[in-house]
């Protein structure tokens, strides 16, 4: 849908993550990216959202569920000229998919995760 790579951290804040790792994702699942977050840091482009910059990419709780660029909907993240993105914040299907049933129940906060997507320099 938006031709992006999706970069996975599960950070500190994973109900699943180990001591002794910085990422959850990295020790139960393959990378869907050949990058990983500070590789990703490295690379050019600018960050949406702006709270976002290369040296807190791996920043903790945020602004995630107030102040600026808090609780962003996906819909935010579509046609965006930026090209790295970074989404910490997981909403409900209904906010994404106007018309779609409610779905029941709620994330709890420990269950956010951080995902950042990038475009490829051709």
């Amino acid at each position: 849908m938006t031709n992006r790579t999706p970069v996975v951290h599960w950070g500190q804040n994973s109900y699943y993550i180990d001591e002794d790792t910085d990422d959850a994702f990295g020790t139960l699942f393959e990378p869907l990216a050949p990058l990983s977050l500070a590789e990703l840091a490295a690379e050019d482009g600018q960050i949406y959202p702006p709270k976002y910059h290369r040296g807190n990419l791996d920043a903790v709780g945020l602004n995630i569920w107030d102040g600026p660029n808090s609780r962003l909907s996906g819909l935010y993240f579509l046609n965006r000229p930026e090209r790295i993105l970074v989404s910490d914040f997981s909403p409900r299907s209904p906010n994404c998919c106007p018309g779609s049933t409610p779905v029941t129940g709620c994330m709890a906060p420990r269950f956010l995760t951080r995902s950042a997507c990038y475009t490829k320099n051709t």
